[in-house]
């Protein structure tokens, strides 16, 4: 049989032609899907991705204040700030293509092991800190600039991606404990908290400043690329009242009371009676706002009992005890303090005369169902005026005074010193003073009548509010100026 000239060269041809209108179709479907994926990016897409390399490609970077300083009548530094930087992960790229969150993943581990280091914190605590689906973490606040440039230089050596600083302000309390329920503290975030710091927080605060620059892959600065800042401004000082050898002599005396007594607080203030400026206050036990969730001077019991408690525990007893300033939050029973007041609203109606003895003290005296003592009983005063019974503090001729006064007219001048209501005092937690509203109730007379020798009255430890010598109220205050 003979076989056809040339038919296996041809059927080889057929085939190698075909192969390449096969290849042919194959880049042709290639570069049409890449047509149409460019065409997508370009138009459809654009701001998606255009939003992703600006991302990528842009360093965002918060430029925090510092907070104004707080200082004290004679400008002595209570409260400062000082540099410092905050530590997050980024736990998430801007892209999520699959070799990004590898790259990711390969780089968390790298990351953790050089915060630890650095920080002198336990990795299994980054770890935790770390073990969650957000897109970017804090793992450190208040880190000093020496560690800061550490981690940098870890960064650059490690080529990481994750780590990020942002540059911060940190709270510093230079004299500790000083005067801390005045002061107050700030939060994590470098909000007021409690004291001046609250109060006062949008004086002290300042404005937030921001740079923003083109960065290469590493998020170092390109030097073709543009920078832009905006500047931040830094926040007003408060100078206040206090006066540090004042409050230090005060602090000092509040705490050898505790020591001596054995109470569960100790308050004091010190008033200027001309001004209003309070010159010191004191709370103790206290604590130091750098530490601010660990109490100063509890005794070893109470000490061992607060190391026990679990951390949420610890904030819940710092915010109710703590942080706590009784001087201001709290209502006291000011017992014979009051009587001076009791003296003053009798002169003033008419009730008593200075001099004239028509007051007697056997030692008590009889109120509906109470017999009510004299400090001095079972032995008495006699027969005094006013004035002895103020110089002597006898409860019965205060009494006699009070009920000579009325419970309705008594009232109308607690009204005019200041005593029903809030002081006006620049601190947050102010209480509202109990008094009896008129008129009495059944068993009320009896506390309108003695109340710890106040007539009813809880008053805040202010006691009642000092008037100038025009009869205008003196508002007690913790703030001179702010500059």
């Amino acid at each position: 049989m003979n076989k056809e000239p040339g038919g296996k060269a041809a059927t080889s041809l057929y085939t190698t032609r075909k192969r390449w209108f096969v290849a042919f179709l194959a880049i042709v479907l290639l570069f049409t899907v890449l047509i149409f994926r460019i065409g997508y990016i370009q138009v459809i897409a654009t701001e998606k991705y255009g939003v992703l390399a600006a991302e990528s490609q842009t360093k965002d970077e918060i430029i925090s204040p510092h907070r104004g300083r707080i200082l004290d009548r004679n400008m002595k530094e209570l409260a400062v700030s000082t540099d410092s930087y905050r530590i997050y992960l980024r736990l998430l790229p801007y892209d999520s293509e699959k070799s990004d969150l590898k790259k990711w993943e390969e780089q968390r581990p790298l990351s953790i092991d050089l915060l630890a280091e650095i920080l002198g914190v336990e990795k299994k605590s980054l770890e935790e800190a770390t073990d969650t689906d957000a897109f970017r973490v804090r793992v450190a606040s208040d880190v000093p600039k020496a560690k800061a440039e550490k981690i940098q230089e870890g960064i650059a050596e490690e080529e990481l991606t994750i780590i990020e600083l942002e540059r911060d302000s940190t709270r510093h309390y230079p004299m500790g404990a000083f005067a801390s329920h005045v002061l107050g503290g700030v939060n994590a975030d470098g909000y007021g908290r409690n004291g001046i710091e609250y109060e006062y927080d949008s004086i002290l605060q300042g404005q937030v400043g921001r740079s923003i620059a083109q960065t290469d892959s590493m998020g170092n600065p390109l030097s073709s690329g543009g920078e832009l800042t905006y500047s931040n401004q830094d926040g007003l000082n408060v100078v206040l009242t206090i006066d540090e050898t004042v409050q230090y002599f005060v602090e000092r005396i509040v705490a050898e009371t505790y020591a001596r007594t054995e109470p569960d607080r100790v308050q004091a203030i010190v008033l200027d009676p001309k001004t209003g400026d309070v010159l010191a206050m004191s709370n103790y036990p206290e604590y130091d706002p750098n530490d601010a969730y660990k109490p100063v001077g509890l005794s070893e019991e109470k000490m061992e009992a607060y190391n026990k408690l679990t951390e949420s525990e610890k904030v819940d007893y710092a915010i109710k005890n703590i942080w706590r300033n009784s001087a201001v939050s709290d209502t006291y029973e000011p017992g014979s303090v009051f009587k001076l007041l009791t003296a003053a609203i009798a002169l003033e109606t008419g009730v008593a005369v200075p001099e004239d003895p028509v007051y007697y003290c056997d030692g008590s005296v009889r109120v509906e169902d109470r017999t009510i003592q004299c400090h001095i009983y079972p032995n008495g005063h006699g027969q005094q005026t006013l004035t002895q019974g103020v110089a002597n503090s006898c409860n019965p001729t205060m009494v006699e005074a009070a009920q000579a006064i009325g419970y309705a007219r008594f009232y109308q001048y607690l009204e005019l010193f200041g005593v029903t209501k809030y002081t006006g005092i620049d601190l947050p937690g102010e209480a509202n003073p109990l008094v009896f509203d008129p008129p009495l109730k059944e068993g009320e007379i009896v506390e309108y009548s003695i109340a710890k020798y106040v007539n009813g009255v809880r008053a805040k430890d202010y006691g009642p509010v000092p008037y100038t010598e025009n009869g205008e109220l003196i508002v007690p205050k913790y703030t001179r100026i702010e500059e």
